[in-house]
């Protein structure tokens, strides 16, 4: 009897289940069946036509508790859509008979390749991937912005470079020319400009950057940008490195802008220059006298080098904010000559460790074992800011590593300038630093987040400039009147209370 009764429970057990299977294999069919997204519209940043895009993902829900039968996904503009879909593994522009757990989700990837538009303007591109579930139909919107570019790639004008004692590059070879701003110039490989030829780059251009790629200049760089059309050099990418990180803000995108020894009289005016390497390399003068390069009422910065590394050059700089380097932001070594007024120098890179100062000056390099020197002729910054998040912003390296100053040459001068500076300098030196702000805040606007160098209200520097300075410069780097109140402010932009 007992042996009886066991097999009767068991049978019992086997029977319910299975009835239980078969409960749980059964997919609802409720016309309230529908579904929920993680997000109702997958949009893509600019993208360059005929490249492929980076792939963007969202997530299905099934709410019920119960099993649920998508019976259809597909997208809207079927096989003519420019955008591809990846549903739970299956690559396809249409879908059928998909089953949702209970409870469970699934993956939607996404992702495109615009074709040419022969526009210079951006191009909406839309569409839109349908869900159809026991009768009921829902959407999630698919978006993006399609730019044609001019495509700069390597070819039968390619040619190896000899640059200097660092060494050579392959490179395309340019003689003179003038770029377009209709549409961008996608770079693919090195430019080099052929010593003795020109490089006009008008307002409203744009030069997109592929990774480690870099303009060398043999001749001279003409880059015209003006208020409201700036010229504009960065990375190629648009989308996000990750969720809420755009690719304008990373870093160390492409190479370098390389101002070879010799080339002379390039000037640069209303440019962003930004996510590179080094944003200038501005070599030595070969005649002496002649400028190296005017650059005024630009931006470089977000660099994992240098914006501004010059090495025995002439530079004039007027209205202009360096930021945002792992290494100095601005170093002016070698010696040479240079005038900043109303620039702003900081640095709150976020990217690394900061280990340099984010200004430094030298007059001598290292020839093996040799000390050479190169005399600092003049380095002089009239109504700068300098400052940064660390407290070592200013280097006065005119010293070798056993503390013995280097003969020759080594003027500089800071008239009404605000910096931050550490113990080592004398602040109290009136012969290098006239009416200057010391370790005072200039409360940029947000230097870190959003690269805005921007004075805030309480900024120490409000009102603190030289006025004889802004003689030539009546408006900041925005455009802004400076002198409006007749109390400029110190640094490249003045600060506008709202009325």
């Amino acid at each position: 009897m007992v042996k009886k009764s066991k097999t009767c429970i068991a049978l019992v057990l086997f029977f319910v289940l299975a009835l239980a299977g078969c409960i749980n294999d059964a997919v609802y069919t409720g016309k309230d069946a529908r579904l929920r997204f993680s997000a109702d519209t997958v949009s893509f940043d600019t993208l360059i036509t005929t490249l492929g895009s980076p792939t963007l993902n969202f997530r299905v829900f099934n709410p019920k508790g119960k099993d649920i039968e998508i019976r259809r996904v597909w997208l809207g503009k079927g096989a003519k859509s420019p955008f591809r879909i990846n549903v739970d593994g299956v690559n396809s522009n249409s879908i059928s008979n998909i089953r949702l757990n209970g409870s469970d989700s699934l993956y939607v990837f996404v992702e495109l390749t615009p074709g040419a538009t022969d526009s210079g303007k951006p191009l909406i591109i839309e569409d839109s991937i349908v869900f159809e579930t026991n009768g009921n139909l829902q959407v999630v919107r698919l978006m993006a912005y399609g730019q044609d570019a001019y495509h700069i790639k390597i070819g039968k004008f390619t040619n190896v470079v000899y640059l200097d004692e660092t060494g050579s590059v392959a490179a395309m070879v340019w003689k003179s020319q003038t770029l377009n701003a209709d549409k961008p110039y996608l770079i693919y490989n090195n430019i080099y400009l052929d010593s003795a030829e020109v490089l006009t780059i008008p307002a409203g251009a744009t030069l997109l950057m592929r990774k480690d790629v870099s303009i060398y200049i043999g001749g001279t760089l003409k880059i015209e940008g003006r208020q409201g059309e700036r010229v504009t050099i960065r990375g190629s990418r648009f989308d996000e490195l990750f969720s809420g990180t755009a690719y304008d803000k990373v870093p160390g995108q492409w190479g370098n802008i390389h101002l070879l020894a010799g080339s002379a009289h390039n000037e640069i005016n209303y440019a962003d220059i930004v996510n590179g390497t080094v944003g200038l390399v501005v070599d030595t003068v070969v005649t002496p006298g002649v400028p190296t390069l005017r650059i005024s009422n630009s931006k470089v910065l977000n660099m994992t080098g240098s914006a501004l590394f010059a090495r025995g050059a002439v530079i004039d700089a007027k209205n202009c904010l360096f930021a945002n380097c792992q290494q100095y932001v601005v170093a002016l070594a070698y010696g040479g000559s240079y005038d900043f007024t109303h620039c702003t120098i900081g640095n709150y890179y976020d990217w690394g460790i900061m280990k340099e100062p984010t200004l430094a000056l030298n007059n001598f390099y290292l020839y093996g074992d040799r000390v050479m020197n190169r005399d600092l002729v003049k380095a002089s910054f009239n109504n700068c800011i300098v400052y940064g998040s660390s407290g070592n912003n200013l280097g006065l390296l005119n010293k070798t590593e056993d503390g013995k100053p280097v003969s020759g040459l080594f003027n500089y001068n800071f008239n009404s300038c605000l910096l931050r500076v550490s113990s080592e300098v004398d602040t109290l030196d009136k012969t290098h630093f006239v009416n200057c702000v010391w370790n005072k805040d200039p409360k940029f606007v947000s230097p870190t987040e959003k690269l805005n160098f921007k004075l805030d209200t309480l900024s120490a520097a409000k009102d603190r400039a030289n006025p004889l300075f802004s003689i030539g410069l009546e408006s900041d780097l925005d455009g802004n009147s400076r002198t409006a109140d007749g109390k400029p402010d110190i640094g490249a932009y003045e600060r506008i209370e709202k009325k």
